[in-house]
């Protein structure tokens, strides 16, 4: 827990992006949270998106975005979106730069096979 906390924050000032790898129910959101409260975002809003809520969030209304109306998503199960959804949410990110929120998203294993299986977007 030592190791983990010191890997946290290091990286929280940082990180733009992150990819939390482990079984579900392992702290998962706790170490999201924990980046977004030592990011310097800390001060914008936290959202937890599962994959329905994305769909809902970026497959509809990507426009409407805004970069103030987050710090930070957090996404469990980021295998679930669709490609449309990976597409929207890449677009979402590169548009806004600085403004960009930071991602932090929570895979049960990793996301290469999907890559690989053209289900993932490689980006």
């Amino acid at each position: 827990m030592t190791q983990l906390r010191g890997q946290i924050r290091r990286v929280a000032p940082y990180f733009r992006t992150a990819l939390l790898l482990g079984e579900r129910g392992c702290g998962e959101e706790a170490v999201a949270r924990t980046l977004h409260q030592l990011s310097p975002l800390c001060a914008r809003p936290f959202i937890h998106l599962t994959a329905a809520e994305a769909h809902r969030l970026f497959g509809q209304a990507e426009e409407s975005y805004s970069p103030a109306t987050c710090g930070m998503f957090y996404l469990s199960r980021p295998e679930r979106l669709s490609p449309t959804v990976q597409t929207a949410l890449l677009r979402i990110l590169r548009k806004h730069g600085p403004q960009t929120p930071r991602v932090i998203a929570f895979a049960e294993r990793g996301l290469r096979p999907l890559v690989s299986a053209s289900g993932f977007s490689q980006e």
